[in-house]
C-alpha cells in the first residue's frame, strides 16, 4: 500500500514538472481591461529592456581597419568621419561605389554623439546620394548607457526579425548599411530618407500634399497592422475590448522629424527605426498598442507643427484616422470605430513614458492636443454613426431634445421623488444635476419635470419632502417646460 502510494505521489509529481516546463515556454496570454493597462505593460517591459541592455556589451562589431585609424589621425581634427578625405575612406572600405563630395557637421541628441551629412555621387546609379554617418555616445547625455546599448542591439535584432519583410512593403525602413567600432567609439553609415519629413511639409504649408501625407501614414499605418498583429485566440477582433487586447509593430518615437513622405512616389521612410524592435517581445510576437503610433504623433504635434493643426481644425490627423480605418475589413470596422473614439475621448489619461538614467518622465497631452483629439473623435463618430445607423439609435436619442408633458400618473411622480430623495440621503444637501430616471415603458410619457430650486432638502426632514412632493403634484399653471 506505501509503494503505491509513492507511485501515485511520484507520478503527480512528474506530470506538474512537466506541465510547469510547457507553461514556461509558452507565454501566457493576458487579457487586459482598459488601454492604461496595455500601456503601462508595454512601457514596463521598455524598462525592463533599458536594464537588460545596461548590464550587456556593444554587440559583436567589425573594427576599423587599423589603416584608415591611422588616416584618421592626419586627415581629421577630432579622429572621426568629418571631412571629404576621411569620409572618402570610409566609403571606399564598405565598397558603395560613391564619390564623397561634401561633409556638414550636425547636433548629436541624447544617444548620438556627432552626425555628419555625408553628400555622395554614386558611380552605379549616376545620381547623387545622402547618407549619414552616426556615433553612438560613449558617455551619453542625461539617459542610460543601456538606452545607447540597446540602439545598436536594437537595430541588430530588427534586421533579423521576420517582421521587417512586411514592415518594408508599407514604408522604407533605413537601416545601416555598414557598423563599425575602433576603440570605445561605435558608428553607423544609414542612408537618407527620400522625400521631405512631415514637419518640413507642414511648416511649408504645402497645401493638399499635407493631407496626402498624413493619410498615406494612416493606411500604411493600418496595413501594417494587419499584417503583423497579435490577436488573442483563434477569433478576429469584432469590439472596443477586443482591440484593447490587440497587439501590433510601432515604430515607437513617430513624430514628424522620423517619417517622410515623396510626393513623387507616394511611398513613406522611416528612420530612427532603432525602437521599433521594443514593439517585438521576447517570444518574437507584437507587443505594442494599436494606437501608440498615432497618439504619440499627435502627442509630438504642437512641437513639430506648431499653431497648424488646431488653425487647419485638426484636418490632416482626422485624415489619418480615416485611413487607417479604412483599409480594415468590414466586420471589424465599427469595433476599430469604437476603440479609437474611446482613446481619443481619454487622452488625458493617455501617459507616454520616456526612459533617462535613473528616473522616467511620463508626457500627457496638453488642453490644445486634448480639444483636438477630441475634434477627432467627433468627426470619426459621425463617420461612424452614418455607415452604423442603428448602432448609433441609443447615442441620437440621448441628445434629442423633446418636450415634456405634464400628464404624469401620481404614484410614479411620487416613486421619483422619493427614489430621488433616498438616493442623496447619505449626503448633507441633494444635488441639483442629478438626471431623473425615465417613465415606465407602459405609461408611454416623457420623463418628470421638476422644479430644481426645493431639491436643497436635507435628509430626514419628512415635512420639506411633503412639501416638496405638493408643489410638485401640483404645478403652477405658468410654469415652463423644461428643454
Amino acid at each position: 500500500m506505501d509503494k503505491n502510494y509513492a507511485k501515485i505521489i511520484l507520478l503527480i509529481t512528474i506530470i506538474q514538472c512537466s506541465w510547469a516546463a510547457e507553461t514556461t515556454d509558452t507565454p501566457k496570454l493576458h487579457r487586459y481591461e482598459s488601454v492604461r493597462d496595455v500601456l503601462a505593460h508595454y512601457n514596463q517591459h521598455r524598462i525592463d529592456l533599458s536594464k537588460t541592455f545596461e548590464e550587456s556589451g556593444w554587440n559583436e562589431t567589425p573594427q576599423l581597419p587599423q589603416n584608415i585609424v591611422a588616416a584618421l589621425k592626419e586627415k581629421s581634427e577630432n579622429k572621426e568621419f568629418s571631412t571629404v578625405e576621411s569620409a572618402q575612406l570610409l566609403f571606399n572600405e564598405i565598397k558603395y561605389g560613391n564619390i564623397v563630395t561634401d561633409v556638414k557637421t550636425l547636433e548629436g541628441g541624447f544617444v548620438s554623439g556627432q552626425i555628419y551629412r555625408v553628400t555622395t555621387y554614386s558611380t552605379k546609379l549616376s545620381k547623387e546620394q545622402i547618407f549619414y554617418i552616426k556615433y553612438l555616445r560613449t558617455k551619453p547625455i542625461l539617459v542610460s548607457k543601456g538606452r545607447v546599448l540597446g540602439e545598436q542591439i536594437n537595430l541588430d535584432n530588427l534586421a533579423k526579425s521576420p517582421f521587417l519583410e512586411p514592415t518594408q512593403e508599407q514604408f522604407d525602413i533605413m537601416l545601416p548599411i555598414a557598423t563599425f567600432q575602433y576603440g570605445k567609439k561605435v558608428f553607423m553609415v544609414i542612408p537618407s530618407a527620400k522625400g521631405e519629413s512631415f514637419t518640413s511639409i507642414v511648416k511649408n504649408d504645402l497645401g493638399q500634399t499635407v493631407d496626402l501625407a498624413f493619410s498615406a501614414l494612416g493606411k500604411a499605418l493600418g496595413n501594417l497592422h494587419l499584417k503583423t498583429r497579435n490577436v488573442e485566440g483563434s477569433n478576429l477582433p469584432k469590439t472596443l475590448q477586443d482591440f484593447i487586447n490587440v497587439k501590433v509593430i510601432s515604430h515607437g518615437d513617430l513624430h514628424g522629424d522620423n517619417v517622410f513622405f515623396d510626393n513623387t512616389t507616394g511611398r513613406l521612410s522611416l528612420i530612427d527605426v532603432e525602437t521599433m524592435a521594443n514593439s517585438i517581445d521576447a517570444h518574437g510576437t507584437p507587443n505594442s498598442p494599436i494606437f501608440y503610433d498615432m497618439f504619440y504623433m499627435l502627442l509630438m504635434s504642437s512641437k513639430k507643427f506648431g499653431d497648424y493643426m488646431k488653425t487647419n481644425k485638426w484636418s490632416p490627423f482626422i485624415s489619418m484616422f480615416r485611413a487607417y480605418i479604412s483599409v480594415y475589413p468590414e466586420d471589424e470596422r465599427k469595433g476599430i470605430y469604437d476603440y479609437l473614439i474611446y482613446c481619443l475621448k481619454h487622452t488625458k489619461k493617455i501617459k507616454f513614458t520616456d526612459l533617462f538614467e535613473n528616473f522616467t518622465i511620463n508626457k500627457g497631452f496638453g488642453s490644445g492636443r486634448i480639444a483636438g483629439a477630441h475634434r477627432i473623435a467627433t468627426a470619426l463618430e459621425q463617420d461612424r454613426d452614418k455607415l452604423f445607423a442603428a448602432s448609433s439609435s441609443e447615442r441620437r436619442f440621448v441628445a434629442k431634445k423633446t418636450t415634456r408633458s405634464t400628464d404624469h400618473k401620481p404614484e410614479h411622480v411620487k416613486k421619483v421623488i422619493e427614489r430621488q430623495y433616498t438616493t442623496n440621503s447619505s449626503s448633507a444637501t441633494a444635488s441639483s444635476s442629478m438626471p431623473i430616471p425615465p417613465s415606465p415603458p407602459e405609461t408611454g410619457t416623457d420623463e418628470v419635470p421638476m422644479n430644481n430650486q426645493d431639491l436643497s432638502i436635507k435628509p430626514g426632514n419628512v415635512k420639506a419632502l411633503k412639501s416638496f412632493w405638493e408643489n410638485q403634484s401640483h404645478p403652477k399653471s405658468d410654469a415652463k417646460q423644461p428643454h
